[in-house]
């Protein structure tokens, strides 16, 4: 659908002839033309933000999923437990769940500060050695 232009309203002030010396003393009264363009580029800026968080979506989800095997926990600890790291760590979300996601594709440790917080948020382990759910090994 393409925007074909701005509507445009007129409204004029509520007071004319004031004495001060503007153009409302000599008698004029000028006309405010308000546009729908503001409201065009709320709503672009609105569909960009959308856009943006669906496509980091799956990566902040792939990072959850992580968290909830590594740890035995749910979805909302592992969320939880990312927006705290996050926080404390003063990196985006979304940086903390690239990370992860980087650490169990790669092998590489998390950073040490990420890895302690993570350390201090997250429940201790409920389940040692192979997961019933999954039937990976996970370490002591």
């Amino acid at each position: 659908m393409a925007y074909r232009g701005a509507r445009r309203e007129s409204v004029a002030p509520p007071q004319v002839g004031q004495s001060d010396g503007s153009p409302l003393a000599a008698g004029v009264a000028p006309t405010f033309t308000f546009t729908t363009d503001d409201r065009v580029k709320e709503l672009e800026t609105q569909i960009d933000h959308l856009t943006t968080a669906l496509q980091n979506r799956p990566r902040i989800e792939h990072a959850v999923g992580i968290l909830m095997v590594l740890m035995s926990c749910d979805a909302d600890t592992a969320v939880a437990s990312l927006k705290v790291a996050s926080q404390l760590t003063n990196r985006k979300l979304l940086a903390i769940a690239d990370l992860m996601v980087a650490s169990v594709a790669t092998g590489a440790l998390l950073p040490p500060d990420v890895l302690d917080c993570l350390s201090m948020i997250l429940p201790p382990r409920q389940q040692r050695g192979v997961s019933t759910q999954t039937g990976a090994t996970l370490a002591p």
